[in-house]
């Protein structure tokens, strides 16, 4: 019997100082999105050095945001002063963690005058504020599937700990009760097949019912389906149609009824969880595969239609999660083998596929937070991979001398 991984205790408020002990550089510091960003890393804890060319904006603003911030001259186009201002947050602060390289110009329009000047007032600058908001969905209702265990157990925390209220949506009717009571009043278990429309409607519903509005779809349920080595030539449709069915068409079935909730309010958030299996290819099983680039489509599909009623849709892709639900289909083809022994062989694959370590279902969780709260009001149609850098490129392995 495979040992189920019980999580540690709850915490209802999620820590705001995300970045804290971090040091930062940031170009174009002294204004817009550089500006707006320096408030946000050092309301999170950063130590920032505001590298900018604005020297008496840079200055103000520095000492506006108080002692966790530093100007210093850099014209981006010199290597010589990026470089010094690496330096400076290294000598200042003994390292370095980021470096948001975000100075930029947008160059002269084709048959535009370039405006005015701005002439800037005592008040420009308004007043600073120390204290981040931990509770990022504070007020949100959501509906999670597949939540009684993995990435939907994870996320159901993350969102109730920044304040959400949600709906656990899952078949495994025991295990989504004990996780309810768990993590406490915010959450409530309810039975849902997603392969079965009426159940994903039904769980739209009891979270209109329970509180009134639904905010957040997240359609996390999934199956991996077969990992027995097989070739296409003897690919089994039914078992593709299974996994197509618990990924794919649940996929739209959650998106449909969500927009019925969501629509009418014109404001809402449908997430899904993908794959890199659905973006690179060869890195799951062909049915598996299939059925994660459908949901990226769905992705696509749904937020054309709805970003004119005010809704957003967007995808969570990780690489290499072990979940208790995705480590039983594997121990079938694996027998014998001990949940530990067998996680430790993917990550062993993992590192030969150059993909990194295996992520923790946590990783994939507080990206999906992000996704549904309004710091991503402008993101929509979007894929946010969740994979250490697997999909972006490979190492050349050249052989020593």
């Amino acid at each position: 019997m495979m040992p189920l991984v019980v999580s540690g205790f709850f915490y209802a408020a999620s820590d705001s100082q995300r970045l804290a002990g971090k040091v930062a550089v940031i170009t174009g510091g002294a204004s817009g999105i550089g500006k707006a960003t320096a408030t946000e890393f050092i309301k999170n804890g950063a130590k920032v050095i505001i590298a900018d060319i604005q020297d008496d904006l840079g200055h103000s603003v520095a000492a506006e945001l108080g002692p966790d911030a530093a100007y210093t001259r850099c014209d981006v186009a010199d290597e010589a002063q990026v470089a010094a201002a690496v330096g400076l947050a290294v000598k200042r602060h003994g390292h370095l963690d980021v470096f948001h390289n975000n100075a930029g110009i947008a160059g002269r329009l084709p048959g535009r005058r370039s405006p005015p000047p701005v002439k800037r007032s005592s008040g420009l600058l308004h007043q600073f504020s120390t204290a981040a908001n931990s509770q990022r969905l504070a007020g949100k209702v959501a509906v999670i599937t597949g939540a009684a265990s993995g990435i939907g157990k994870a996320s159901a925390k993350e969102f109730i700990g920044n304040g959400a209220k949600v709906i656990l949506a899952d078949v495994q009717d025991d295990l989504g009760r004990a996780v309810a009571a768990e993590l406490g009043p915010g959450a409530t278990y309810t039975r849902c097949d997603v392969t079965d429309e009426a159940q994903v409607a039904a769980a739209v519903d009891l979270a209109v019912a329970r509180h009134g509005a639904l905010d957040v779809f997240y359609s996390n349920a999934g199956v991996l389906g077969s990992i027995a080595p097989a070739p296409l030539a003897s690919l089994d449709l039914a078992e593709f149609d299974r996994v197509m069915a618990v990924n794919a068409r649940a996929a739209v079935a959650a998106a449909k009824h969500a927009a019925r909730a969501m629509v009418p309010r014109r404001s809402g958030c449908v997430l899904f969880t993908g794959s890199v299996s659905g973006v690179v290819g060869g890195t799951g099983p062909t049915s598996y595969g299939v059925s994660k680039a459908a949901v990226l489509g769905v992705v696509r599909a749904v937020a054309g239609e709805l970003a004119r009623h005010g809704v957003r849709a967007n995808a969570v892709s990780p690489c290499g999660v072990a979940t208790p639900l995705s480590m039983v289909q594997v121990l079938e083809a694996y027998p014998g083998m001990s949940f530990e022994e067998l996680k430790n062989a993917m990550a062993a694959s993992m590192e030969q596929m150059e993909a990194g370590p295996l992520i923790d279902p946590e990783d994939v969780a507080r990206a999906a937070v992000f996704l549904a709260s309004d710091e991503a009001k402008y993101i929509n149609g979007h894929n946010l991979v969740v994979d250490g850098g697997f999909t972006v490129g490979k190492l050349l392995k050249i052989p020593k001398e």
